[in-house]
């Protein structure tokens, strides 16, 4: 594939998350898979070297602003971790052609996924605003732990599931946290999980550093460009089109799966 496409991509895909917030994941492992013809066990091992890099980058911020919640950030990885673990050595123990199989139905089930959590991201807003504030309970520790768990599958198979899916979990499960600490520890859990992903990947030998580099020369001008424009231009409607591109993709991808 050709260096000036790879990098045309990563700059289209950091023009859409700067735009939108969506997670790199959910649209760029279907590119490179359907349009740069990567092969989709290298393209998650890819992608997750590619989140990795740039979510280290924002989660300072955070955390300097006391917007992460330590706790909830905790128990999502202690179930994300090993999640991630299981899903990258069990990718790694397939035969080949079954493994590639094997992440795109998965790929396809994640995109579906994800569009269904971005249309119902107004329902789950509402509901965190309307959660009277409370103590985080103890019964709440193993439905944190399995929703962990669930997203590190998830992301250690597809790359996908990192950004909303996490973040629409906890909302389900901790209503009464402000969108601040939302947002803080869902990026704080991201770059707990990415790299631990990534590494697990990169030593399978699932990552292609040069493809990587190319696409943070690409994502970073297009992520401060997408970031810039976003406060003029109407977020719903662009988060919905998205949605729809994924679920799209996602129906597109699972038959191929299967």
């Amino acid at each position: 594939m050709a260096a000036l496409q790879v990098v045309l991509v990563g700059a289209g895909v950091g023009f859409l998350l700067g735009l939108t917030s969506l997670g790199g994941g959910s649209l760029l492992t279907p590119i490179l898979i359907l349009f740069l013809r990567v092969d989709p066990v290298l393209a998650v091992g890819s992608d997750l070297v590619y989140q990795a890099v740039t979510r280290v980058a924002g989660v300072a911020v955070h955390v300097r602003q006391q917007a992460v919640d330590r706790r909830i950030l905790v128990r999502l990885a202690a179930g994300s971790v090993p999640g991630a673990i299981i899903a990258g050595v069990l990718t790694h123990g397939l035969h080949a052609q079954l493994s590639s199989r094997a992440v795109l139905g998965m790929l396809g089930i994640a995109l579906m996924l994800t569009a269904l959590t971005i249309g119902l991201e107004p329902i789950l807003r509402r509901r965190r605003a309307e959660g009277e504030p409370r103590r985080i309970g103890r019964g709440r520790t193993g439905l944190t732990v399995a929703a962990g768990l669930l997203v590190g599958l998830c992301v250690g198979v597809t790359s996908v599931g990192a950004g909303s899916l996490a973040m629409s979990l906890v909302v389900i499960i901790y209503p009464h946290l402000t969108g601040r600490r939302l947002v803080g520890t869902d990026l704080a859990h991201g770059v707990v999980l990415l790299p631990i992903s990534a590494l697990v990947a990169f030593k399978a030998g699932h990552v292609d550093l040069g493809l990587v580099a190319q696409l943070l020369i690409g994502s970073v001008p297009g992520v401060i460009v997408g970031s810039r424009l976003s406060a003029r231009l109407p977020e719903r409607p662009l988060r919905l089109t998205v949605a729809g591109m994924l679920l799209a993709t996602g129906l597109r991808l699972l038959p191929v799966g299967l």
